[in-house]
């Protein structure tokens, strides 16, 4: 199994992992749904006046229509997605057109990581934290030309 630390791809890339995900939430939230729904009828069928809760217990569903396990459930999609990538990933890399905000949130909080978002950036002299030095490899050479003298140097 692969364990990687860090992981660089295009935003379909990454686009294809949060539609996973969103479609994993689902079904676990609709499973969870069904099986809170079926432990309150069967709980309102032991009762004598069908309708009360008992003092201290939870019911699953609340105002509004929503559940209280929605967050817990969540949780545990998103384990068994970091997991898939061996739960060590420490950085990710997002590049080559725009990535959403939707999915870039979705990965730092899924894989509990630093994400990178870089493109466009080969034009501007790359992404460098250290751009006064440059780095060449020993099979390249590099040539700058003065524009205002017309001199070249190597």
């Amino acid at each position: 199994m692969l364990k990687p630390t860090a992981l660089a791809g295009v935003p379909r890339f990454w686009n294809v992992i949060y539609s996973e995900y969103k479609k994993a939430l689902s079904l676990a939230l609709a499973k969870r749904a069904l099986e809170e729904e079926a432990k309150q009828q069967a709980q309102q069928t032991q009762q004598e006046t069908p309708g009360k809760e008992k003092e201290g217990e939870r019911v699953g569903v609340v105002g509004g229509g929503g559940y209280w396990f929605v967050e817990e459930v969540e949780r545990e999609v998103m384990q068994e997605f970091r997991g898939m990538l061996g739960g060590r990933m420490q950085g990710i890399t997002t590049g080559g057109a725009p990535t959403s905000e939707a999915v870039k949130k979705f990965l730092a909080e899924c894989y509990q990581c630093v994400v990178v978002e870089s493109y466009g950036i080969t034009e501007t002299g790359g992404n460098d934290p250290h751009p006064a030095i440059v780095v060449v490899p020993a099979c390249n050479s590099i040539m700058h030309r003065d524009y205002l003298s017309g001199s070249d140097s190597e």
